[in-house]
């Protein structure tokens, strides 16, 4: 596949800004590729420009005669959608691997990991853009998300004592015994899996 331009998903913050434009102008200079930098932002206009004099900084960093630089804030919060706005074929995306997003079904992931699952597109990642732990880009998570996680716990746990009290009705001795280990272990396992995605 021909590289035509690297689209950079750029954090609003937390990010080494010199570091990130050092490592952009590394990747694109040799091949002359053009960079798209897209900064992704909640609709508020205090952010919206620290987000814009954020890009036009890394821009200024990044732009030299051999590359071209375009920068784009866009006013969602959803990485997938900025991305399937503005990719073409030919366009490599590039993200940090600190860069996270909160999903409905699995909590927070790493956002080069969702853009390939659910956008099937070449991601490369760059690792150590932040210097220490970073703050989450979002502060308060959405209330869907939260009401959605506890809810599968719950029925996790209301499912697995529905079938102990069938146990209970149906067996006695040491097979209701073995059974309700058997029962416990899974319920466990099922738990541990779910908050590790929590």
């Amino acid at each position: 596949m021909t590289v035509d331009r690297l689209i950079v998903l750029v954090p609003s913050q937390g990010a080494d800004g010199v570091e990130l434009a050092r490592r952009i102008w590394a990747l694109a200079s040799p091949c002359e590729l053009r960079v798209v930098l897209l900064c992704a932002i909640d609709a508020d206009a205090n952010r919206e420009s620290a987000a814009r004099l954020r890009l036009a900084t890394l821009a200024s960093l990044i732009r030299d005669d051999r590359v071209e630089v375009t920068t784009h804030v866009l006013t969602t919060r959803s990485w997938v959608q900025a991305v399937r706005r503005h990719y073409q074929s030919g366009d490599v995306v590039i993200c940090c691997a600190e860069q996270t997003i909160l999903t409905v079904a699995n909590g927070r992931q790493p956002v080069w990991r969702v853009i390939q699952w659910v956008l099937d597109l070449p991601v490369y990642v760059l690792p150590g853009m932040y210097s220490e732990a970073r703050t989450p880009e979002s502060h308060a998570e959405p209330m869907a998300a939260r009401i959605w996680r506890w809810l599968a716990f719950i029925a996790i746990v209301a499912g697995f004592f529905l079938v102990e009290a069938q146990i209970d009705l149906l067996t006695y001795g040491a097979a209701q015994l073995v059974l309700f280990m058997f029962v416990a272990v899974v319920a466990l396992g099922l738990i541990a899996i779910w908050n590790s995605f929590a």
